[in-house]
């Protein structure tokens, strides 16, 4: 059985471009496409969002980001229309603006 050093031997030969283009590759591989929601969806969601702002729950805000989807629990503050934007007041007291369009599901937590 022939014992070499694997891949070390190669990484002294690559340069800089080449691995930082690798490591993108491998993000890239990972990305998801949005998740399209019908309307009986988006309608739970506007639910559950009036109700956490109603009663003052916590929700924790499951959002599609540049192909991966984040996690970002808080209080919802306000709702705007207009800007279709919701003000969320994170657990860190932290003011965050999540667009609707970023909207992939939303658990009320108790």
């Amino acid at each position: 059985m022939i014992k070499d050093r694997g891949n070390k031997k190669w990484v002294s030969l690559m340069l800089s471009e080449h691995v930082q283009m690798l490591k993108e590759m491998a993000v890239d591989l990972n990305k998801q496409e949005q998740p399209i929601l019908d309307e009986d969806k988006i309608q739970e969601l506007e639910t559950r969002i009036s109700y956490s702002l109603q009663y003052h729950l916590p929700v924790d805000f499951k959002i599609w980001i540049d192909g991966f989807e984040q996690h970002i629990s808080g209080y919802v503050q306000s709702i705007d229309h207009v800007q279709r934007k919701f003000k969320l007041r994170d657990m860190n007291d932290n003011v965050k603006y999540i667009n609707f369009s970023e909207i992939v599901d939303i658990r009320i937590m108790d």
